[in-house]
């Protein structure tokens, strides 16, 4: 239900559609499908907040919410007392409201057919599903025969699965904060509602790490935290540099009213004074469109390896004691390995990397295997790509770092592979189609690059370390040189 919507209500029992709404001008939804159709003109996607609860209002009253709780009861479609009275929660978020039982069929079809109107009139494109932690009481009696002792941990998976269900009709996506045993079937989640400091900062890395090692793929938190004290303009950066290379990056804040407590960048930098605050995440903003086809690459095979995206560095270095018991570094997919900086005023951080070379992205020179005492200025994270690894790029007008993005993550036209090979070794890459790029490095230190298929853009290798010259599908390849962070590297054109 929309807020300042005019309508006539309807029995509890019945649904309403859109076309049984007015949306004022003055309210704060003029124009819900005209809203959401101009995100998908501008390539964007829309998610709309839910929770699995009627909530208790006593503060004014709502004639639709009390046909509805009616429906409600009289049907039994709520979680229950042992002695068959409605659940109402006990404490803390939205106390003494109604917990809606998704073991229910009739409750779900009911529940569902109330919304069905968003996805086929409006078109959103999935649900924030928030709180599902909701269970308190082992004697709680569900549609199912299960009680509270089960359902305290099952309930959010059963809560979360039937919207995800629910949002397939449009090729939708859940986004929730709660889940247990098997949550990942459900994508994506988030951290929860951290406050905005250094500390939260930290265990946000270990709930993203934690969460990997749990089986969710999808990950993310509200960058800089959600709640308390708006934060700094260093703090703020740091976490976006962390997030670019993050599975999820976004922002999001505690409403407070009349004070503004946004997480955006534009409010961060004029709090602040510091408009480095939005210099800086366009940078990483930008970064982050041009990282989606390594992104996308390695979220299909995490899903096909059953592997996580944000990788606790055990996972693929168990046997390195170094390695194994590191929190606040990790890799992102095969071939990066992320160092954030997570205390205020560093400007240089100790980074260990396991065995093999290693190139740093920014700075663009190798690494060998070993702890290092790491550069970091406000404007850098220490972002590593391990020898033998390819990370796919995506240019719109300007072949470089940082450079502006569409929204769009099929427009850019410009496709550049960087090879991160230490002068020895091989590489691969195979795009959507299947089309394939191998490289393979000569005892003479030269490259040469096999491709096969049909490329529907065109690609550019650059290579990290600069061979003695490189053959393309048999003939001498010409070289051109490719500032692609500043320092200029060989690159090839397919």
């Amino acid at each position: 239900m929309f807020n300042d919507a005019i309508y006539n209500e309807s029995d509890g029992d019945s649904a309403l559609a859109y076309k049984d709404f007015t949306f004022p001008e003055w309210g704060r939804w003029p124009d819900p499908k005209g809203l959401v159709d101009y995100l998908h003109e501008h390539d964007l996607k829309c998610l709309l907040w839910q929770i699995p609860i009627i909530k208790q209002v006593t503060s004014l009253v709502h004639w639709q919410k009390s046909n509805d709780e009616a429906a409600f009861v009289h049907h039994g479609y709520g979680v229950k007392n042992a002695d068959g009275s409605p659940y109402r929660l006990p404490e803390g978020w939205f106390k003494d409201a109604l917990l809606m039982d998704f073991t229910n069929q009739g409750a779900r079809e009911w529940w569902f057919e109330k919304r069905q109107y968003l996805l086929d009139e409006i078109g959103v494109d999935g649900f924030k599903t928030d709180g599902g932690e909701c269970v308190f009481g082992h004697d709680l009696v569900f549609a199912d025969g299960s009680d509270g002792r089960v359902m305290r941990n099952k309930y959010p998976n059963d809560y979360i699965g039937a919207y995800y269900e629910f949002a397939q009709q449009n090729n939708g996506i859940t986004f929730s904060r709660s889940g247990y045993t098997g949550a990942q079937s459900f994508p994506a989640h988030w951290a929860g509602d951290e406050r905005s400091s250094w500390d939260a900062f930290k265990r946000s890395i270990l709930a993203g790490l934690s969460a990997g090692m749990s089986g969710i793929i999808f990950w993310g938190w509200d960058l800089a935290g959600f709640s308390g004290p708006v934060p700094g303009a260093q703090l703020y950066i740091r976490s976006v540099q962390m997030a670019c290379f993050c599975p999820i990056m976004q922002f999001h804040a505690e409403s407070k009213a009349e004070h503004n407590q946004d997480r955006t960048p534009w409010n961060i930098a004029e709090r602040s004074g510091d408009e480095r605050a939005l210099t800086i995440y366009r940078f990483y903003a930008n970064l982050r469109m041009s990282l989606m086809p390594y992104l996308v690459g390695e979220a299909k095979y995490c899903v096909e390896a059953n592997t996580p995206l944000m990788r606790a560095m055990v996972l693929d270095h168990q046997n390195d004691r170094q390695a194994s018991v590191l929190w606040d570094q990790y890799m992102l997919g095969r071939d990066l390995l992320v160092a954030p900086v997570i205390a205020e005023g560093q400007v240089e951080r100790n980074v260990y990397l396991p065995e093999g070379n290693w190139w740093h992205l920014f700075d663009n020179k190798w690494f060998e295997a070993g702890e290092h005492l790491v550069a970091a200025s406000l404007e850098e994270i220490p972002v590593f790509v391990r020898s033998g690894g390819i990370v796919a790029l995506a240019f719109d007008q300007e072949i470089r770092l940082g450079s502006a993005m569409p929204a769009d993550i099929e427009k850019p036209g410009h496709m550049v592979l960087l090879v991160a090979n230490f002068r020895d070794g091989s590489a691969f890459y195979q795009a959507e189609n299947g089309a394939t790029i191998a490289v393979e490095w000569s005892d003479k230190g030269g490259a040469e690059i096999t491709s096969s298929g049909h490329f529907k853009k065109q690609y550019l290798i650059v290579f990290a370390s600069t061979p003695a010259r490189v053959v393309l599908d048999g003939k001498e390849a010409k070289i051109k040189m490719l500032p692609l962070a500043g320092v200029p590297l060989c690159a090839v054109l397919i």
